[in-house]
């Protein structure tokens, strides 16, 4: 549960929404440093907080109800315009790369009985997109039904 109320926020740090820069008003010098996962952290008065969700406090007045996405994938860009509120599973779906445990390296192509299986997940259900013969066909196919289905897909 976060205590910092709004107020007490903008009277410690400043913050630039066009920028996504934060720093201490009275030392006029950036107040944040980049976590061991590459998202950028600010702390205030002994406690850490995720950037992009103080940003979001910071705009808007509440903390997110649920995640912040980075819409253009930097953990870094801080910028109110590239913040959403998403989902677990939204902020998922704007995901290029493949888990690290993915033998194919192509996010969304399992390998099934010496082929390459496109598959995609809709609502927590798994839906099988078919087999080819090449992981990078059956990438294509995901990706293309990726895009047709879910809001938060990368351009």
């Amino acid at each position: 549960m976060n205590t910092l109320t709004h107020a007490r926020l903008k009277t410690l740090i400043c913050y630039n929404p066009e920028t996504g820069n934060f720093w201490w008003p009275d030392k006029a010098r950036k107040c944040t440093s980049i976590t061991s996962s590459g998202y950028v952290r600010v702390v205030i008065e002994g406690k850490e907080y995720l950037a992009h969700r103080l940003a979001w406090f910071w705009v808007k007045g509440v903390w997110p109800a649920v995640d912040i996405d980075h819409e253009d994938r930097d953990k870094t860009n801080n910028r109110f315009k590239n913040l959403r509120e998403a989902t677990e599973s939204e902020n998922g779906q704007n995901r290029l790369l493949p888990m690290s445990n993915n033998s194919t390296g192509y996010l969304g192509v399992v390998p099934v009985k010496g082929k390459f299986q496109a598959r995609i997940q809709v609502n927590g259900m798994t839906i099988n997109l078919g087999s080819f013969n090449e992981p990078e066909v059956a990438h294509h196919v995901y990706s293309c039904y990726k895009k047709s289905i879910h809001p938060f897909a990368p351009k």
